[in-house]
């Protein structure tokens, strides 16, 4: 949107309109640079009247013609550049548009606003909520096309068609959902590489000083936790910077305006001060989902990161297999009991030579396989049957056949049950951490408390 200037001469000799508010900002400091040096050839000026002098044909030295204050602002011209008109300096705040917001001559001490146009009803709440309504919408329309790759000329083109944005806008879905998930942790990974080199920085800074560096915190991360608004809006400001193309340029520019008017007019103070979470970051996605439609949202990605890290289904013995494992329980060792114990699985107390002869194991290795307390069948299927296989349809453990132990794990949350590792490595510990948080987020959510 362009941004009016003041009707006053402009410092370059000709009307000036600035595209963006970075432009306006940068055309009121040369102004009011201009502003400083005219004040001062004014001041000369005077004294040439005040001191009478007849002679003003020849010009002295540090006085400045007449004819040449006159000329207009030259940029290729070095000895016409404090050539503006002394008599704008008096005209500078006596603006014939009264909407233009100037800055007094006398204002050197501050930083100088920015020439924007304040129409008389920009404050009334009518005309803020419609500011806020658009810039909701340029940034789902931004995060569209930065996340999930939308067409930013497309949806520019159904904008100005007038359809609303549920319709411009993609419906969620699970891949899109985990995309947006997996852009988050790489922003969060950017901030984590950041906050290391700084400290880094500081350590060897304090070596340098002579002075012992500050200890590592010994506590695990959260890797789910906020993102701090600074990151957010620095890879914002990047990608509308390097966009490959100027409707993804326009696009990421309206993403930043406006994720910047929501973070000061919509944004509360815990959304201010703990940063923006993936829930968050989802709802600005699509705003016209609710809360549930989030949870859901969340539900769909900590769904997905279990898939990932889950083993396929140990097979269930087949009836074969499992009548033949009765048989030997029922013949071998229970002989019309409901359970066995440890000893009748070795043999039992006074073992044969025919017995020895048959039996595989000592009281010692079963007692180590089975535990104490009694045997009853379903136990006895689930540790005699083969390695990778479930001898019963309730087993909760299952040892593969290279010696890894799996643990049937149920997430009613995310609508989840399958088999994960027993004893997990550590960067499948850390993917279980991530998705505990997942579960908070989605908690939070579904209570209507998330933010």
């Amino acid at each position: 949107m362009a941004v009016a200037r003041s009707t006053s001469e402009p410092a370059l000799g000709r009307r000036i309109t600035a595209r963006n508010a970075a432009e306006a900002r940068m055309l009121r400091v040369l102004d009011h640079q201009w502003e400083r040096k005219a004040s001062w050839l004014h001041a000369q000026q005077q004294r040439l009247e005040v001191a009478g002098t007849g002679d003003a044909a020849t010009p002295k030295a540090g006085v400045i013609h007449k004819d040449l204050a006159r000329t207009r602002m030259c940029r290729s011209d070095s000895r016409l550049a404090m050539s503006r008109p002394l008599s704008s300096i008096t005209t500078r705040n006596v603006t014939r548009n009264p909407q233009v917001e100037s800055v007094s001559p006398n204002f050197f001490g501050q930083r100088p606003q920015s020439a924007t146009v304040r129409s008389p009803s920009d404050g009334s709440p009518a005309k803020l909520e419609e500011r806020i309504q658009k810039a909701v919408s340029k940034i789902a329309q931004g995060l569209h096309v930065a996340l999930l790759g939308a067409s930013a000329s497309e949806m520019h083109k159904r904008e100005l068609e007038g359809e609303p944005l549920r319709k411009i806008l993609r419906e969620p879905s699970e891949e899109d959902a985990c995309r947006i998930f997996r852009h988050f942790l790489r922003l969060k990974e950017q901030e984590a590489d950041r906050a290391a080199a700084k400290l880094q920085m500081r350590r060897q800074r304090l070596l340098e000083w002579g002075k012992e560096p500050d200890r590592d915190d010994p506590r695990i991360p959260d890797p789910l936790s906020r993102l701090a608004w600074t990151s957010f809006f620095r890879w914002v400001e990047q990608e509308s910077t390097l966009g490959v193309n100027p409707e993804s340029r326009r696009a990421y520019a309206g993403l930043f305006r406006g994720a910047r008017l929501w973070f000061r007019k919509c944004a509360s103070m815990a959304q201010r001060n703990d940063g923006l979470s993936l829930g968050l970051l989802l709802s600005l996605a699509y705003p016209t989902a609710s809360s549930r439609v989030v949870a859901e949202l969340l539900v769909w990605i900590g769904a997905h990161e279990l898939e990932q890290i889950c083993h396929e289904t140990p097979r269930l013995i087949d009836d074969d297999e499992r009548k033949q494992l009765e048989r030997i329980f029922h013949t071998a060792y229970a002989k019309g009991r409901a359970f066995v114990t440890v000893d009748d699985i070795a043999g039992g107390d006074f073992r044969d030579k025919h017995t020895q002869l048959h039996t595989l194991v000592d009281a010692a290795l079963a007692q180590q396989v089975f535990g104490d307390g009694p045997i009853d069948l379903l136990k006895f299927l689930e540790f005699m049957c083969e390695y990778g296989c479930q001898g019963h349809a309730g087993v909760a453990e299952v040892t593969l056949p290279d010696g890894l132990r799996l643990t049937h794990c149920r997430r009613p949350e995310f609508r989840f049950q399958g088999w994960l590792a027993t004893f997990p490595s550590e960067a499948e510990l850390a993917r279980r951490r991530m998705i505990d948080g997942l579960e908070l987020e989605l908690k939070s959510w579904r209570s209507g408390k998330g933010y």
